[in-house]
């Protein structure tokens, strides 16, 4: 069947107007008819689908030929979307290749967190300084100083080979599980039965799948051999009898009953048992490649291995960073073109004002220049007003007669009075003659109290040098009962 290759096929991108892909129909014109998810295992040669709803397969197909290549891969999944006749997208895969490496480490075993950090931080580390890989680990086994995990690599260009030929078939993978995680499923299964610790080889299409666990189901070793109790038996003794002294030696653990799964299990048992130091129970578990999709499709994703967890994780996170990036930008693009709107639409309502005081010049002209000449008439006024109200002088004449008129004694008549203001001195003068009914003494002290008022008073009246006592006052005359004076003199406080 020829089948095209994945240069053939581009891939489509991710919400894009190619995405998903058109659907082939099957070879004889009819299109898929089932829907659900589709189940996927690739194990050394070993190619089988099955279609799953609800955790219930309800279909499945297996591959006649071995499937080695991508080529083959894409031709085999071809056949099964053809036979299953499945329309839907979602698929998981179970893969054991050459390319999928497993390796043990040793993180420090105080936290979980801090040991699942210093893995990631290696596994971040080999893939910077090599090719990039897809990663995931699982605990193995504890002891006291650090924790055993075992991690499974895969390059991701390996990877990106697979997700091309499934997106151009309109699939998309959202789990990938090594094989590892199906045996140790059968396992934990076949430890809660017996409940004591249990060894199990499943045969994985051209190799050997080997998987101790504890008596509560805990994996302490996973380890594949590339050869087969058909082509090489012996190795396939000396790889079990390793691992059993491995559990024996590290973790202090007798494996007791041994497991043989897959095809040719039986012949498996009569040719090997002989070859086992010890005592140990042997029997045969039914284990097809679909009994590894129905494991692995039961158990929860977050407690066995996903190569895809972080991956997608880091996509999902990228894609929401795009998707904010995207969407900033056309805020700022429809933020930017409504500032354009109301930018033009400012500029038509001003340009139609501007219309309109051109049509309104004339008019507005006559208006300016009447309203120009009445500004220059109240400016004319306002400066009149200005110089008289600078230029008036202050009302200081009749307040300091009134105060006078307070300080004169009964018996006193004011003959004539002046205040004049002195431009060469910048104050007021003042003269003023009266008369004084009374006897001599009695006038003079009456001319002595006013001085003393005049020049402490609120005028602070500075007398002349001849209005000194007795200079200024007369007295005699033809009347002898009236006695006459005058007062000179300046004025600073007005």
């Amino acid at each position: 069947m020829d089948t095209p290759v994945t240069q053939a096929n581009p891939r489509p991108r991710r919400g894009s107007k190619r995405w998903p892909p058109p659907r082939k129909n099957a070879a004889n014109g009819e299109g898929r008819t089932r829907r659900g998810i589709l189940g996927i295992a690739w194990v050394h040669g070993v190619f089988c689908a099955g279609v799953y709803k609800r955790n219930n397969r309800i279909a499945g197909w297996n591959a006649p030929e071995p499937v080695h290549t991508l080529d083959e891969f894409a031709a085999a999944l071809d056949a099964a979307l053809e036979a299953l006749r499945f329309r839907g997208v979602e698929a998981f895969l179970v893969l054991e290749h050459p390319e999928l490496k497993h390796l043990v480490e040793k993180a420090p075993a105080f936290s979980e967190r801090a040991a699942r950090t210093y893995l990631k931080n290696l596994m971040r580390r080999r893939s910077e300084e090599g090719e990039p890989l897809l990663w995931d680990w699982q605990r193995l086994s504890g002891s006291r100083d650090a924790s055993v995990w075992q991690i499974h690599q895969l390059p991701r260009r390996f990877y990106d080979s697979i997700d091309e030929i499934l997106l151009a078939r309109r699939l998309e993978l959202a789990r990938l599980h090594p094989f590892s995680t199906a045996v140790q499923q059968l396992l934990l299964k076949q430890t809660r039965r017996a409940g004591k610790p249990i060894l199990i080889a499943c045969r994985a299409g051209d190799a050997t799948a080997l998987a101790i666990g504890n008596e509560r189901g805990e994996p302490l070793l996973s380890r594949t051999t590339i050869s087969t109790w058909e082509t090489n038996p012996g190795r396939v003794a000396l790889e079990i009898n390793r691992s059993l002294l491995f559990a024996r030696q590290q973790f202090g653990i007798q494996v007791e009953r041994v497991l043989f799964a897959g095809f040719g299990a039986e012949t498996a048992v009569e040719s090997l048992r002989a070859r086992f130091p010890g005592e140990q129970e042997t029997a045969t578990v039914l284990a097809t490649p679909l009994h590894w999709l129905d494991a692995v499709r039961q158990i929860n994703r977050r407690q066995s291995a996903d190569l895809l967890t972080l991956h997608l994780r880091r996509r999902r996170r990228y894609r929401i960073i795009r998707s904010l990036i995207v969407t900033g930008g056309w805020l700022l693009l429809g933020a930017a073109g409504w500032h354009a709107y109301d930018q033009a639409r400012a500029w038509q309502a001003e340009r139609a004002y501007l219309e309109n005081l051109g049509r309104r010049e004339a008019s507005l002209r006559e208006t300016y220049e009447a309203l120009a000449a009445r500004d220059a008439e109240l400016a004319e006024a306002r400066a009149f007003l200005t110089a008289v109200n600078e230029g008036q002088l202050p009302p200081l004449p009749g307040k300091f007669l009134v105060y006078l008129a307070s300080l004169l004694p009964t018996e006193a008549r004011l003959t004539e009075f002046s205040v004049e203001w002195d431009p060469e001195r910048l104050g007021w003068k003042f003269a003023f003659d009266g008369t004084i009914e009374a006897d001599e003494s009695t006038a003079r002290q009456a001319e002595n109290q006013i001085r003393r008022q005049l020049t402490q008073g609120p005028f602070r009246a500075r007398l002349a040098p001849q209005a000194a006592p007795g200079s200024v006052l007369t007295f005699g005359g033809q009347n002898t009962g009236s006695q006459r004076f005058t007062l000179e003199g300046t004025i600073f406080e007005n």
